[in-house]
């Protein structure tokens, strides 16, 4: 696979982190088995050596997955075939057969959001009180490469479902409403925001000081209101929001950059790794109850 990388790329590494697994599974292989009565004493295994193993995510659909079992079939191919349980529920027939064909299987969360969902009659529900995990970076590399993936994501979303802005039905009605959104806040606002910064600059140090710092501090207590009701209407803390001063003097400005980086290899036509984080075991957080 050829691919185009533009600027930085954080590699990945092994996890230092051996206390809190099994012993026998540092020592083994990348593959674990906990099915069945294998939960509570997993068994790892190691791919033999000159081994490729196809890894696939998302799917299934009628036009694609097909396809791919009939070049994997005729080769004598397995691969793993990473899904979310709600295209698998959708398309049950390809499931079986990349059962039936000795491909395995593996869960990739429930649902992803997509229009295609909504196209099809389906309803995507927030569920305020699940428990998620989510990889935190403990770094600068970890977090650009995060912030890199997430950025060009929003920037995927905008070119694969252009035609949702004409479109009747409920995914039209989401797309006229939630890809005019991605652009403004998503895209544009962040690109512009370095030239706010420097007008509060220039406005503090050569016209007058008292006035921009007025209207700075007047457009953050909107911007507090607004975050603290987006809170509220996610149930999440409401304190939460005191940050939001610092998020603006401190963690955006060495977001342009990413912001930049995922714009150019969009334009470029460059193709993203997955930005796998680097995985040390340092950072945890105990779970809360919402």
């Amino acid at each position: 696979m050829a691919t185009t990388e533009v600027f930085h790329d954080e590699r990945t590494a092994d996890s230092a982190d051996s206390g809190t697994v099994p012993p026998d599974l540092p020592t083994g292989g990348r593959v674990v088995d906990a099915r069945g009565e294998r939960n509570d004493a997993p068994v790892s295994y190691r791919i033999p050596d000159r081994t490729i193993v196809p890894s696939l995510d998302e799917g299934p659909d009628p036009t694609w997955p097909p396809k791919l079992l009939d070049i994997l079939k005729d080769r004598g191919v397995h691969a793993s075939l990473f899904i979310p349980g709600s295209t698998a529920a959708q398309h049950p027939d390809i499931v079986r057969r990349m059962v039936d064909e000795g491909h395995e299987i593996g869960p990739h969360t429930v649902t992803r959001p997509d229009l295609a969902l909504l196209r099809d009659g389906w309803r995507i529900v927030y569920a305020g009180k699940a428990r998620a995990r989510t990889q935190a970076p403990a770094g600068m590399g970890g977090r650009w490469s995060q912030r890199y993936r997430w950025s060009y994501g929003t920037v995927q979303a905008m070119w694969k479902h252009p035609h949702t802005l004409v479109e009747p039905g409920p995914g039209g009605r989401f797309g006229r409403l939630g890809l005019p959104m991605v652009v403004l806040f998503g895209v544009l606002a962040p690109l512009l925001a370095p030239v706010i910064d420097r007008f509060l600059l220039h406005g503090v140090l050569f016209v007058d000081a008292q006035k921009t710092l007025a209207a700075w501090f007047g457009v953050l207590a909107v911007q507090g209101l607004l975050a603290s009701y987006a809170f509220r209407l996610d149930r999440e803390r409401p304190w939460h929001p005191i940050t939001l001063p610092v998020q603006q003097m401190v963690y955006r400005q060495p977001m342009y950059p990413v912001l930049l980086q995922s714009s150019i290899t969009a334009v470029t036509g460059g193709r993203l790794r997955w930005q796998k984080l680097r995985r040390t075991g340092e950072v945890s957080a105990p779970i809360v109850e919402v």
